[in-house]
């Protein structure tokens, strides 16, 4: 049983809760009051999908209420089951879907939305199309069938029974079968003209050739092999003489070579003096050692002249420093001495500030006095000026004479005390000031004072330390002298070495020159004799290359013969490949043939199990529905001129039959609106109990359309006093206020100003 839905921001509901109770409830309110909204919201909450035809004409997102600045929609639908109480809620929020499942009070699945679904419907054992077609009578539905053509009506009964599939099934096999046999007839053209046994024939024929081409290229790939081992030998010879060859011509090169590199020693020695050699080398060498150590000695000595020199020169330099800093240090003293004189002495500048500093502690003591006598004055004032005032002395009455007398006194005293205090003021502002300029003069004076004893004893200590700067200048340019004097030398010795240096390299020169020209005469004799014993033969070097180039000639040849056979063999395999493709391709269209044939049969076999099927399921669901009817009729109508009420099927149409006086008359005819109403009731409880008997749930939106008013009293009587006992629990959805007394359950009235777009409201009127 459905115990209650909640509706939060769900189309024209901002917060809506609805309980349910077992019998039939009713919601009753006029058109567009979102009656309607609570069942489709009950749907989306059980399954996550709104009602199949609220589903063809809106999207997800238009539930979500436009009258509340929230962005999302929520519900919540709570349902009994033999567990406990099931709770499922869903919620929609920028275009996506979220859900969750509680069993009393425990999530037990979620947020995905079809995990969510597929639990419940495996609570309910119903799913979201079952849900449609066997519970939920949607607006205006209750008599639908009855005003149906009835090839339409076949159709839309057979969608009910969820039997429409087999008729699907049995017209896509017959079409699909046809598809296969025209399949057949195409591809047995195709096969016709792939002329397959011309095609094997030719293939064995492709084989034998190959066959023959293989053998021919095996012998002369043997006749290849021996010209390559010919050519082997062959060229093991022409390497062997190529060796010779070149050991020849590097023979005669190096002879060459040696007779022109002593013509030209030659010629470099007769330009020479080479008599000269013995005993010059050596005088010039001891010449050399005798002057580097002259330059060794002389750079010592340079450099101690060097240290000599920079010494002076640095005496001379702090020399002239300190007579110029003595020179500016006198000037500042001299300065000094002038401002001094503008300050004064020190001890003259000390006695004024002392001065100044008792006067000005004088004058603080004379202004608090005289500051406490008028604050004294001020406070006598106060006393006399307060009704009935006593003399200060004595402490009797004054009177008003006399106290004029004394407040004159008082106040000539004030007035002279104040004139005190502001002369002190203005005498002690002057003198702090003279006190603060002579306190900065006297410590200026002792700052000059400081200064010009430093500089005093500077002065004296440098003029005792100091060597005339006239000497110490002589002495400088002495040293500079001697600097100039040993440089001098030591470029005189350095020039002498280098000159010293040449003569002995050219000297090493001839000597080499000399050594040389002796080798190469021994080298040449060498060569002369090897050159000698070479037996290299041109003529025998060129018989043997000419018969290895012809040899390779022939190898060429028999190389191009085997790459032309291996491409016409290469030619026949993949003429041989494509014709075993073409058989293959033959055969496997010939088998595609026959199991098109085959499927086409089956698929004919198949169509006449669907229709067998279909009409089976279809007489027992009839009989199912006929035997719940007979069974609800009786509760359902306490008349006696209909009996009972039957569903009969026929090869076109659906009739929804009475039985009357043992006759059975089609509803459509005869039956008046209130009868109608409960025949087609009868159908549509018999539905749910047939095909959801795990359930015992019928919802009707709109039940009332096209039927009169005594139809409506009727259909109220029949869902208020039977309908209850067949079915647990009914909820309607009407907007006609007479069938408010079918209810047995909850009753809601639904009111909303849609002039002022206000939300839905609802009110409770069951009445406890």
């Amino acid at each position: 049983m459905i115990t209650s839905v909640s509706l939060r921001n769900w189309k024209s509901h901002n917060e809506t809760t609805v309980h349910f109770a077992r019998g039939t409830n009713l919601l009753v309110g006029i058109m567009g009051s979102g009656k309607s909204s609570v069942l489709q919201a009950i749907c989306f909450g059980l399954f996550g999908e709104l009602p199949v035809n609220t589903a063809r004409n809106a999207k997800l997102e238009d539930v979500v209420s436009q009258l509340s600045t929230d962005e999302f929609s929520e519900v919540s639908v709570s349902f009994e089951s033999k567990e406990g109480e099931y709770q499922v809620k869903r919620r929609i929020e920028n275009g996506a879907t979220t859900a969750e499942l509680r069993l009393n009070g425990k999530m037990v699945e979620g947020p995905q939305t079809r995990r969510v679904t597929d639990y419940v419907e495996r609570i309910l054992k119903v799913d979201y199309d079952l849900f449609n077609r066997a519970i939920y009578s949607e607006q205006n539905n209750i008599d639908y069938f009855l005003n149906l053509g009835k090839g339409e009506r076949k159709r839309r009964f057979d969608q009910l029974l969820g039997i429409d599939r087999f008729e699907t099934a049995r017209a896509n096999s017959t079409s699909i079968a046809n598809q296969f046999l025209e399949r057949k007839k195409d591809l047995g053209v195709q096969f016709s003209s792939l002329k397959p046994e011309e095609t094997k024939r030719k293939l064995e024929q492709t084989k034998q050739l190959r066959t023959r081409l293989e053998q021919e290229i095996a012998a002369v790939e043997l006749d290849s092999a021996n010209l390559q081992k010919q050519i082997v030998e062959k060229s093991e010879q022409v390497k062997k003489q190529k060796q010779e060859q070149d050991k020849h011509i590097e023979l005669r090169d190096r002879m060459n070579n040696y007779s022109y590199g002593l013509e030209s020693v030659k010629k470099d020695l007769a330009t020479k003096r080479p008599h000269q050699i013995p005993g010059a080398i050596e005088q010039k060498e001891k010449l050399l050692e005798e002057l580097k150590t002259q330059i060794s000695e002389g750079k010592k000595n340079l450099r101690a002249k060097e240290v000599a020199s920079r010494e002076a020169s640095s005496k001379f330099a702090l020399a002239k420093k300190a007579s110029e800093d003595s020179a500016a240090r006198k000037k500042k003293i001299s300065e000094l001495v002038e401002l001094a004189k503008t300050f004064g002495s020190a001890d003259s500048l000390e006695k004024q500030e002392k001065e100044l500093r008792e006067k000005i502690e004088d004058l603080a003591m004379r202004f608090s006095a005289a500051e406490t006598v008028a604050k004294e004055t001020k406070k006598a004032l106060g006393e006399l000026e307060r009704p009935s005032p006593k003399c200060p002395v004595c402490d009797t009455e004054l009177s008003e004479q006399k106290k004029a007398g004394l407040v004159s006194a008082k106040k000539e005293i004030l007035q002279k005390k104040e004139n005190e205090l502001h002369s002190h003021s203005s005498d002690s502002s002057k003198l702090k000031k003279d006190l603060v300029q002579v306190s900065q003069q006297l410590q200026k004076a002792k700052q000059i004072s400081s200064q010009l004893s430093l500089l005093e004893e500077e002065q004296k200590v440098v003029t005792e330390a100091s060597l005339p700067l006239a000497e110490v200048q002589q002495l400088e340019q002495k040293a500079s002298s001697e600097l100039r004097k040993q440089m001098d030398e030591l470029e005189s010795f350095e020039d002498k070495l280098r000159l010293t240096e040449q003569e002995l390299r050219e000297l090493g020169m001839i000597k080499e020159l000399t050594v040389k020209k002796e080798n190469l005469e021994l080298l040449l004799i060498q060569a002369k004799e090897e050159f000698t014993k070479n037996t290299f033969n041109e003529f025998d070097y060129e018989k043997v290359r000419k018969a290895l180039e012809d040899l390779r000639v022939l190898q060429a040849k028999s190389g191009e013969r085997i790459t032309g056979l291996h491409v016409q063999a290469e030619q026949l395999s993949q003429l041989a490949s494509t014709l075993e493709t073409e058989v293959k391709n033959a055969e496997a269209l010939e088998g595609k043939i026959r199991k098109i044939e085959e499927t086409a049969q089956q698929l004919l076999v198949f169509k006449s199990s669907v229709v067998e099927t279909q009409t089976i399921l279809r007489t027992q669901l009839i009989e199912a529905i006929n035997y719940s009817m007979t069974s609800i009729w009786k509760t359902l109508y306490p008349y006696e001129d209909f009996t009972d009420v039957r569903l009969q099927a026929y090869d076109d149409d659906y009739i929804l039959e009475s039985k009357r006086n043992d006759d059975w008359v089609a509803v459509e005819g005869i039956a008046s609106g209130g009868e109608r109403a409960c025949a087609c009731l009868a159908m549509r409880i018999a539905l749910s109990v047939v095909l959801t008997p795990n359930l015992s749930w019928l919802i009707l939106d709109e039940p009332t359309h096209n039927l009169d008013s005594e139809a409506v009293r009727t259909l109220s009587t029949v869902l208020h006093e039977h309908i209850p006992k067949i079915v647990e629990q009914t909820i309607v959805i009407t907007h006609d206020d007479s069938l408010k007394d079918a209810a047995s359950g909850k009753l809601y009235r639904f009111t909303r100003d849609k002039a002022k777009n206000e939300a839905t409201s609802v009110l409770d009127e069951s009445g406890g």
